[in-house]
């Protein structure tokens, strides 16, 4: 569906070792998780601490969103070699003739 979503399952699975279930899940669900996260282009991945004025989990950031964040910008920043084949990198000349 989306190139983030896809990123966070890829890295989910690949470094953290966690399969991914894609599935509708009911509200009631939301308020016994561990934790929660949104991931989006802008949001990038987003820690959801409380719903409803109920706390996820403990309230806080939880380990595995934490560790996602920290994969995610690692990758999106070109830190992560394992990654690199995800980027197409242009030369300087690509990029100011775009400009004309």
């Amino acid at each position: 569906m989306g190139i983030t979503r896809d990123t966070v399952i890829k890295l989910a699975k690949n470094e953290l070792g966690l399969e991914t279930i894609e599935r509708s899940v009911d509200k009631s669900e939301l308020y016994l998780a561990d934790e929660c996260f949104f991931s989006g282009t802008a949001a990038h991945i987003a820690p959801i601490v409380e719903i409803d004025h109920r706390p996820v989990g403990t309230g806080e950031i939880g380990k595995i969103t934490s560790a996602l964040q920290e994969l995610f910008t690692e990758v999106i920043l070109g830190r992560n070699p394992k990654y690199l084949d995800w980027y197409t990198f242009l030369a300087k000349s690509q990029i100011l003739n775009s400009n004309s």
